[in-house]
């Protein structure tokens, strides 16, 4: 137990490949374990959000931090008063692209919580 906490390592937005100039951070709490991933962020874009529409190019996840296998990921979306809150249909696939389908086009806030194990 004391070791993993030796071996936690911060990891940044950009670390995980998030999409520059597109989705910005606004808070971060992402961390690398052993071979574990956790990804803890809140990030929004001032681009038009399509409902429904599926997202696939939020993340493009550096090879190091890829997930073994494609894992469902935790994500809810609200508007910029943080109300009117969604659930949003996300996965961060083999390749290290998280997807990510928001119900509402008012919704440009995102916050998504995530754990995987890397190769």
């Amino acid at each position: 137990q004391l070791q993993s906490y030796h071996d936690k390592k911060t990891l940044t937005p950009t670390d995980l490949g998030i999409r520059n100039g597109v989705w910005e951070s606004i808070a971060n709490n992402s961390y690398k374990t052993g071979k574990t991933i956790h990804l803890n962020m809140e990030i929004y874009t001032t681009a038009t959000i399509v409902a429904n529409y599926v997202y696939d190019n939020v993340f493009t996840i550096p090879s190091q931090y890829r997930p073994l296998n494609d894992t469902i990921v935790n994500a809810i979306a609200s508007d910029g008063a943080y109300k009117n809150a969604v659930a949003c249909t996300a996965m961060v696939k083999e390749n290290g692209n998280l997807f990510i389908c928001i119900p509402k086009a008012t919704n440009n806030y995102l916050f998504i919580d995530a754990e995987w194990e890397i190769k």
